[in-house]
């Protein structure tokens, strides 16, 4: 019996698909990080835009440790290559607001905002 031969590629079993994302966002779980994705565009009347919410990842926090990483090593050798990566004024990270009222005297809370504000000096400095 003789094979017909083909140069069609086997059907992968998942579906892959790419998306482009200029704005990231985040929510939190004990359990995992919920990252959501989306598309700052131009918008009349504002200086900023609209952005258009298309794709959420949830990841569980060792994933988000080692993406972490990876990410930071990436973004340290593309800096490397060609110099520092501009981030506009109008997208950078706000300063980390004050605790609220029911958390001021929460010492977990005042130390975690101690590292946001330390995070946020430091990464406007690595700009």
């Amino acid at each position: 019996m003789e094979e017909s031969q083909s140069n069609e590629q086997p059907e992968p079993e998942h579906e892959h698909w790419a998306a482009y994302a200029n704005t990231v966002r985040s929510k939190i779980t004990a359990w995992d990080l919920q990252i959501e994705f989306g598309q700052l565009r131009p918008e009349l009347g504002s200086p900023i835009g609209k952005v258009d919410w298309h794709t959420e990842i949830t990841i569980p926090w060792g994933l988000a440790k080692i993406l972490l990483y990876y990410l930071q090593l990436n973004v340290m050798a593309i800096e490397t290559e060609v110099g520092k990566i501009p981030v506009p004024k109008e997208v950078q990270p706000p300063e980390p607001p004050p605790l609220i009222a029911e958390l001021a005297a929460n010492e977990t809370a005042k130390k975690v905002r101690e590292l946001a504000v330390r995070m946020h000096k430091d990464f406007l400095a690595s700009l």
